[in-house]
């Protein structure tokens, strides 16, 4: 049995926190995490949503449920296993959505 190597998230520094309160950079820097193409693609994109939403602030997103706090902590956790339904909420929460675009083919 091997023993899994954990990944571990860089700290998000102040000035990229205020970076990502901008949909668009959020959106840039959660879309490069579903482009990764490791197996930790998942984990990856759970640290940046937990990124964005930690930059705009867990409670602001809440907006004052203590159940919906923990909901997004524990949705976003580095272990969790989210449904499609969760994440939509918590995207659309950070203002953001999901997107589907065809794979270019390789010739």
């Amino acid at each position: 049995m091997t023993k899994q190597k954990k990944i571990r998230a860089v700290p998000v520094d102040a000035i990229i926190a205020k970076q990502l309160k901008d949909p668009d950079v959020a959106a840039a820097y959660v879309s490069s995490c579903l482009e990764e193409k490791s197996k930790h693609r998942g984990a990856l994109l759970l640290q940046a949503l937990m990124d964005v939403a930690k930059a705009r602030g867990i409670s602001n997103l809440a907006k004052g449920s203590e159940t919906k706090r923990r909901m997004i902590y524990k949705a976003l956790s580095e272990k969790a296993n989210p449904s499609l339904q969760t994440l939509e909420e918590i995207l659309e929460s950070l203002g953001l959505a999901l997107d589907v675009r065809p794979l270019r083919k390789v010739i």
